[in-house]
């Protein structure tokens, strides 16, 4: 935090985003190192999960249909499916890997620094906005990553349990390609309220995109949407208009 003090805000920003970038690739950068000429384009896994997910990637790049079931293994699926259903990451994926001829787990390998950048950005600038200190809003940013996790396990499961993962938000592609798009929607939100109505509109299409991304994460804006609004409606009556054509 001293090197940050010393710095201006905006040199602080990048230095902190670009740490932690290093940071959460450091599994990947270790796996290269470890295997040297042998490596393969081999790709470090953060959680199990990882591994259909990828698949259903695979599957679409190969021009396999929506309803592919990696746990199967079926195309023609008669109903919809946990993939087919949050169709709007992978698809994102398979379509850059066929543009630029690369592979599924070239993707998932960029995709890590790439949704730590976006993460980190969107937070902070949502610190920014409510806080106007731009200091206060890296440290925000950097508390809500590197703790996020802590603040969401007993002092126990930090103590004795091994296995969980530091960083949660960055599993590929779920909730990892979602999670920068939520703080972008409160932002976006925040903005409609204070400064301009239009900014809703673009506060609608993110929680569009999370709602074809992640059950979890559109069910939480939702709820945030709601309460949020709920909240500003009931105790801010000048802006009750607002509000309502936010809404």
């Amino acid at each position: 935090m001293e090197v940050l003090r010393s710095l201006g805000p905006r040199k602080s920003l990048w230095l902190a985003v670009s740490v932690l970038a290093i940071i959460t690739s450091i599994p990947q950068i270790y796996l290269c190192y470890q295997r040297g000429s042998d490596w393969n384009g081999g790709l470090a896994y953060l959680d199990a999960d990882e591994f259909p997910y990828l698949a259903y990637v695979n599957a679409l790049v190969d021009g396999r249909p929506r309803r592919a079931d990696p746990l199967t293994g079926t195309d023609r699926n008669e109903f919809e499916n946990l993939f087919s259903i949050q169709f709007l990451p992978p698809y994102a994926l398979a379509l850059t890997a066929r543009t630029f001829h690369v592979s599924a787990r070239v993707m998932f390998i960029v995709l890590l620094p790439l949704v730590t950048i976006a993460s980190a950005l969107a937070i902070f600038w949502l610190f920014a906005e409510v806080t106007k200190d731009p200091r206060l809003a890296i440290s925000g940013m950097l508390a809500v990553l590197c703790l996020g996790t802590v603040a969401a396990l007993t002092p126990w499961q930090i103590v004795a349990q091994a296995g969980f993962g530091f960083f949660p938000f960055l599993r590929r592609y779920q909730p990892a390609f979602g999670f920068p798009i939520f703080f972008a929607l409160c932002v976006f939100t925040w903005r409609s309220l204070t400064r301009r109505i239009w900014w809703a509109i673009p506060a609608g299409l993110a929680l569009a995109a999370l709602i074809y991304s992640y059950f979890f994460l559109w069910t939480a804006a939702v709820a945030w949407l709601f309460l949020i609004l709920f909240l500003w409606f009931m105790r801010r009556a000048e802006d009750r208009q607002i509000v309502l054509r936010v809404a």
